[in-house]
């Protein structure tokens, strides 16, 4: 019986005693990095948002600790001394980037320190903020927590992000022959957080190019296995110009080489068309839409491709692309050497399945 009853007690103690550790810890929901005010001493300046749950409160509060450290790692543990709790990244959602941080010092050290940590989940999302880390978190704190990753999930799922998590995101900082890219965000005049351009990082790390949001969506329409996006396309016949609204429903995308330094673009898209002129008439006019829609992927990739030329940055993998055809291929001479050289050649199918403002038959 003295067994028993001692069996029961030290069960309920040892229930109690977890239960007081949960209660003692914090989960960070977002933390962030950028370079400190004073550039001399290398230090960073970090920050995180938690979550302030209060008995008897119908909502949450959002809450920010900030500080300073010479490392990533150090820095959060800088965070951790400030904190009445014991703050566990585990189930950390975003790491925010500081973009001036990023374009000078480069983000491999947080890359390596902290996204490579084993408590960080697969799903993590990275994202680069053009405003000051405080102004950023500030706003962040006034919205629902759950917000920025949420926003950065319905970009990516449904307009023109590449979807993208932290397996892919290693996989493209670390892969031989590309270079990883990371959603950026602004805040608008209006106070609004969105998220409509691309930054390509280097091989040195760094942010070395911004993409604007249609140059985005065109890596959108290469990457993702979801091709379901808007896309206004201008037109133009018999002096008269506008504009259409096209929508991809579903479609195939395939990168490849040949041996004439040609990387040949192939991408077939079914579509319906949502808006466009008075002047144009359907479904008569459907063949010159189509024309006109290729034409305008064909020049908009080739300029695209070029842009990465000139910065030296590879999202598309086109070095992975080489590598896998040739066993004694090198990283720095392809490069240096044959990249500024290769020539895009897209070939770009469109079916419209039909047209229509308010026709929503498409199943």
């Amino acid at each position: 019986m003295k067994f028993i009853l001692s069996f029961i007690l030290l069960t309920a103690l040892t229930g109690c005693s977890r239960y007081r550790v949960v209660d003692q810890i914090k989960m960070v929901d977002i933390m962030g990095f950028e370079q400190g005010n004073n550039s001399a001493d290398n230090k960073l300046y970090g920050g995180v948002i938690i979550h302030e749950y209060s008995m008897g409160k119908e909502e949450d509060v959002l809450t920010s600790i900030m500080s300073y450290g010479k490392s990533a790692t150090q820095t959060l543990s800088q965070i951790n001394q400030k904190s009445p709790n014991l703050l566990e990244i585990g189930k950390t959602q975003v790491i925010v980037l500081g973009a001036d941080f990023a374009k000078e010092q480069g983000i491999y050290e947080v890359v390596h320190s902290i996204c490579r940590n084993a408590k960080i989940g697969a799903n993590l999302k990275i994202v680069i903020s053009e405003e000051p880390l405080s102004v950023f978190f500030k706003k962040l704190t006034e919205l629902d927590g759950n917000f920025l990753p949420h926003l950065l999930e319905q970009n990516m799922i449904h307009n023109i992000l590449p979807e993208s998590n932290m397996q892919t995101f290693l996989y493209n900082f670390y892969g031989i022959g590309r270079d990883a890219y990371i959603p950026y965000s602004t805040i608008t005049s209006e106070g609004d957080i969105v998220v409509k351009k691309l930054g390509v990082i280097d091989q040195n790390s760094k942010l070395k190019l911004l993409l604007e949001e249609e140059e985005a969506t065109l890596i959108k329409l290469i990457q993702d296995q979801s091709k379901e996006i808007f896309f206004p396309v201008p037109i133009e016949r018999d002096g008269k110009e506008g504009s259409i609204t096209l929508k991809s429903l579903r479609g195939k995308s395939n990168l490849k080489s040949n041996h004439n330094d040609i990387v040949l673009l192939r991408l077939k898209l079914d579509t319906i068309i949502l808006d466009y002129p008075e002047w144009i008439k359907l479904p008569d006019d459907y063949a010159f839409l189509e024309k006109e829609i290729k034409n305008f992927f064909k020049k908009k990739y080739q300029e695209l491709f070029k842009q990465f030329q000139d910065n030296h940055v590879d999202p598309l993998g086109i070095g992975d692309i080489y590598r896998s055809k040739n066993k004694n291929w090198n990283e720095k001479v392809f490069y240096n050497k044959r990249y500024p050289n290769l020539k895009l050649e897209p070939t770009i199918k469109i079916d419209i399945l039909q047209s229509g403002v308010g026709e929503d038959t498409y199943e």
